[in-house]
């Protein structure tokens, strides 16, 4: 169970101590080991104030710190030119040029747009398909008929949360959308904060989150990843905010202060701050600590395997602030451990009335055989073969049958196994293109900045080019000398003395250079239309008119292609790490929301506000979550288009004239598609499903049938005609077979 405590002790055997306790003797050796082992509960709170009890237990957290610490440098330098390549891009894509050298200092510095107008193109579509509805992003389907109006509720509470109780959700996955298409990956960690009071979704971007090196990754969760780390800058104020839930606060903040150069190199902030002009500031009093969050398996002192443990360090210092076993009882399991238990209590229970009955009965068939011998029964004929006969009628209880679980009914110390433990994952990744190695993904925004220096090459060389032949030039002779310096200016005249007029122009040699090449503009326009493919954003997304003679439906054929490339990613989103967040965000609410509470929420159908109950006992059963976006990305036309065909279906199927639930649902759709959710509340409660096929009633029972206006009572006969039709005619019923 996720709340189960237990208590996990080594024993005086120096194999098992060297074996779970891998520093083993050099902290004090063995002997001393087996006199005081170490003693904790797996699921306490915090594991840093219990290990400093013990006498090895500063060493042991050292060693902890050292492992985490090593770790995190490793991680770090693995993917350090990843980063580096992310920082390079995004000054690209924010247009940021480095300034031109001598002699074209002062020269026009172009940079073609391709990069932010497509990855513009991409983002802005997909934001506005995923959340263009912000109150209907996703919705709950119930893995059972009996939890069809509990999913409704979850439905209206959780996206009113996203809404309303989560400001920055928005603002969260816009930015996660930005680093899935430009940088490639992009990861969001999500956690309850304590003094927000609310569930946070942080976006995280490599230079902010780091991986190990491994052959790959596929699972949204990172569980295929031995460990990983995020760097945490925390103000004084959210520092304090954790004295009572981490360890070792107060020294942390009254003998290390905080410092703008003490973490770890972040090539993108620094980017971005050259980018945006920001300087990082003289004062350190207003820094914040940097910390290393991190989770991983390790070994811990009197555990047989592996732990998932989360680690929370600073930076500086190495010392750790919080140590915990970041597991909890897998939900099956604890499904199969919950029924076990409630089968035990049952049993026992029932072993207990069995006990019970077995010694009532065996207490009456003494009795009843000690009658037997009385001697007076031999004056009664036949009362001792009565009282025989009694006493073998007499029905002995039966034993109740055993659980299937259960090996030894006799065992009163035989519970039901613990429910599995698994390691709580709450980082959600998604790749904009798979690699095929490695955990960080690959991108349209790289392939685009390459394409867009290739474009600003050309173009400045072209402009360049431009510039000197702007800048005119004369050669001249020893014999050429001017009583004034030379300049070009209006009505300017330049004495030239020492030489004849005639001689002037075989002393003076003008030099112009050429103008700029068009082809380099020709080649510019050509990568420009590269880069419009291999991002999947041509014109025609941003409103192309179109092509000479192109009919209105050449034009959304075009669209209706390129919309099917950006849906492919656009899956991929939202099918990874939004859908990973959302069910993180349940098992937030599974802990952190009060027992029971009255909740005003928006109805996604009315737009009304409506109060439900919503407990955190509903968000800990299992249920489905469905990202309600249309993934194909067609235009709302065109969704209001096939939702009136819809509606116009039972015209052609005229079986469905009667079927007033598929009416029904078919015009609330029109309805939705239309904007119009309001008026979906005046069509009036959804009708029942219904029972038979497109839902036409079935025929009366055989006999049951006459003209209008005489009783149904021709009875079928024998041979299959109706009493009263004539020979030879049609019978007024279905046939019926004969008997």
């Amino acid at each position: 169970m996720a709340n189960e405590t237990h208590l996990s002790v080594v024993e005086d055997d120096e194999e098992t101590i060297d074996d779970v306790f891998s520093i083993g003797a050099e902290f004090g050796g063995e002997d001393d080991a087996a006199e005081e082992p170490f003693v904790y509960q797996d699921l306490a709170e915090n594991l840093v104030p219990v290990f400093m009890e013990h006498p090895r237990g500063e060493e042991v957290c050292k060693e902890i710190a050292a492992e985490v610490y090593q770790n995190f440098e490793d991680m770090k330098d693995s993917n350090a030119d990843f980063r580096a390549n992310m920082a390079r891009n995004w000054k690209l894509m924010a247009g940021d040029l480095p300034m031109k050298d001598f002699p074209f200092t002062n020269s026009a510095n172009v940079h073609v747009p391709m990069m932010v107008e497509h990855m513009l193109q991409l983002t802005s579509r997909v934001e506005s398909e995923l959340f263009g509805d912000f109150s209907r992003v996703y919705g709950v389907i119930p893995v059972t008929k009996d939890h069809k109006e509990e999913a409704k509720v979850l439905e209206m509470h959780g996206n009113n949360q996203l809404t309303e109780e989560i400001p920055d959700f928005y603002r969260q996955m816009a930015r996660g959308i930005m680093s899935f298409f430009v940088f490639g990956d992009v990861t969001f960690h999500s956690f309850y904060d304590p003094q927000k009071k609310r569930n946070v979704h942080e976006m995280l971007t490599p230079d902010d989150f780091y991986t190990p090196y491994n052959h790959v990754t596929t699972d949204p969760s990172y569980a295929d990843l031995p460990h990983y780390a995020k760097i945490l800058r925390y103000y004084r104020n959210q520092l304090e905010a954790r004295i009572d839930e981490w360890y070792g606060v107060d020294d942390l903040l009254n003998n290390a202060p905080p410092s703008w150069g003490d973490e770890p190199e972040s090539l993108l902030r620094e980017s971005v701050a050259e980018t945006t002009g920001i300087e990082e500031p003289t004062d350190q009093r207003n820094a914040p600590y940097t910390l290393i969050h991190y989770e991983g398996w390790m070994d811990l002192p009197s555990q047989t395997r592996q732990r998932w443990v989360q680690v929370i360090m600073d930076y500086e210092s190495r010392s750790l602030l919080k140590l915990v076993i970041h597991e909890e009882a897998e939900w099956r399991d604890k499904v199969r451990y919950d029924r076990e238990v409630d089968e035990l209590e049952g049993f026992r229970s029932s072993m207990e009335e069995y006990y019970r009955a077995d010694e009532q009965f065996s207490l009456k068939q003494g009795k009843a055989r000690g009658a037997m011998m009385n001697p007076a029964l031999d004056e009664m004929p036949g009362a001792r073969d009565d009282l025989a006969n009694m006493v073998d009628q007499m029905e002995a209880p039966r034993l109740p049958g055993q659980p299937t679980w259960m090996k030894d009914p006799e065992d009163p110390l035989e519970v039901p196994v613990s429910a599995r433990m698994s390691p709580i994952l709450m980082f959600s990744h998604g790749v904009c293109i798979e690699n095929l190695a490695g955990s960080l993904g690959l991108s349209f925004g790289s392939q685009q900045a390459d394409f867009n220096r290739a474009a600003n090459t050309l173009v400045s060389q072209f402009v360049d080019s431009g510039t000197l032949a702007n800048c005119w030039s004369l050669v001249v002779t020893e014999s050429v000398e001017f009583d004034t310096p030379f300049e070009f200016a209006p009505g300017k005249v330049n004495v030239v003395s020492g030489i004849s007029g005639s001689e002037l122009k075989n002393n003076i040699m003008e030099l112009k250079p050429a103008p700029g090449n068009p082809q380099m503009l020709q080649m510019a326009n050509q990568i420009y239309e590269w880069a419009g493919k291999a991002a999947q954003a041509p014109s025609v997304l941003s409103g192309e008119s179109g092509k000479s003679g192109e009919t209105y439906r050449g034009l959304n054929s075009r669209i209706e292609q390129a919309t099917k490339q950006i849906a492919v990613p656009a899956r991929r989103f939202a099918l990874g790490p939004l859908k990973q967040v959302l069910i993180n965000n349940g098992r937030l609410n599974a802990k952190f929301l009060p027992e029971s509470q009255m909740v005003q929420v928006t109805d996604p159908i009315t737009k009304e506000q409506v109060e439900v109950k919503v407990d955190r006992s509903m968000y800990a059963r299992n249920y489905n979550v469905k990202i309600r976006a249309d993934m194909r990305f067609t235009s709302e036309g065109q969704r209001i288009q096939e939702e009136m065909e819809l509606v116009q279906l039972p015209k052609i199927v005229p079986q469905l004239q009667q079927n007033n639930s598929f009416i029904h649902a078919a015009v609330s759709r029109l309805l939705d598609a239309r904007g119009d959710q309001e008026m979906i509340a005046h069509l009036g409660p959804p009708p029942d499903l219904p029972v038979t096929p497109f839902g036409i009633p079935p025929p009366p029972p055989p006999g049951m049938m006459g003209p209008p206006g005489q009783p149904p009572d021709l009875a079928p006969t024998p041979g299959g005609v109706p009493e009263g039709a004539a020979p030879g005619k049609e019978p007024l019923g279905p046939p019926v077979a004969a008997e």
